[in-house]
């Protein structure tokens, strides 16, 4: 295609005005207060269930631990040796532990802010401008998501490992069987699988709430719920115009010292009509 014949786009101007709290849907704050919610209850569960089975095998921790010298006793008691190193390192149990009370301590300041602020925009009571609590809120559900992941992955794959190292001894199928024996050294771990239940699902719906507030944070910043954009050509003087601009350019340039006397008459520029007309005579002073 020949440039000449190329049609330019007029130059826009884009406006960003803020709505009123009445055209922002309730939505957007309701799901952000029901998805804290979903965190302080499964994060106080998880927390609970995981610090529960550090106290029924008596502070050791059984994340990716792998005992080698398990017995199965006539009495269907599993016995484990006291000798050997190969319980897991207590740092996986607490950052499993206490990761999930971080996610309950922030979910709960970021609902206290959601509850005080408006659904959005402008509101005629509330905080003011309440959108500005989003993109913070976005960094903080960004950096949950990640941690939620490592916590999530050190639930599921610790407890596997130690469920794989007591099943090759015992023969049973699955993890959940072994509630059917009893435990030797820790007696109060017959029912230890329970709260393995309960921390995996736990965790696992900690990191699923976190990534629907983040995913929520960010569509409501795609779609500017909380404002309006406005976009508008720029105004361009008219072809008058121009040619009244251009003739004062060029007078003054001509002639930058002149000026009109008592008994000369003053020359008005019409930009709309596009011509020169006198003030007080037909007679036009010549430049």
């Amino acid at each position: 295609m020949d440039s000449s014949k190329r049609m330019l786009r007029p130059p826009i101007k884009i406006s960003i005005l803020e709505k009123h709290e009445s055209e922002v849907s309730y939505c957007w704050k309701a799901w952000m207060i029901f998805s804290y919610t979903i965190i302080l209850i499964s994060g106080i569960a998880t927390s609970l269930a995981i610090g529960s089975i550090i106290k029924m095998f008596k502070n050791e921790c059984i994340l990716y631990s792998s005992p080698t010298e398990v017995k199965l006793n006539e009495n269907s008691s599993i016995s484990i040796s006291a000798t050997g190193n190969y319980w897991g390192a207590m740092s996986y149990c607490n950052f499993c532990q206490f990761c999930p009370v971080a996610s309950v301590i922030f979910a709960g300041i970021w609902g206290v802010l959601f509850v005080m602020c408006g659904r959005g925009g402008s509101p005629d009571s509330n905080l003011p401008q309440p959108w500005r609590i989003v993109p913070p809120a976005i960094v903080f559900s960004f950096v949950f998501v990640v941690l939620s992941c490592v916590s999530v992955a050190l639930t599921f794959g610790g407890f596997t490992s130690f469920c794989d190292a007591i099943m090759e001894t015992v023969k049973v199928p699955t993890c959940e069987d072994l509630d059917e024996y009893t435990w030797k050294d820790y007696p109060k771990a017959q029912f230890f699988y329970d709260d393995v239940i309960i921390a995996e699902v736990g965790s696992a719906i900690t990191l699923v709430a976190w990534l629907m507030g983040f995913l929520i944070l960010t569509i409501r910043c795609i779609r500017h719920a909380d404002f309006h954009i406005v976009t508008r050509p720029l105004e361009q003087p008219t072809s008058s115009q121009e040619t009244a601009i251009t003739t004062v350019t060029n007078s003054s340039a001509v002639s930058p010292k002149s000026s009109p006397t008592d008994n000369e008459p003053l020359i008005l520029v019409d930009s709309t009509k596009n011509n020169i007309t006198p003030s007080s005579s037909s007679k036009l002073r010549k430049i």
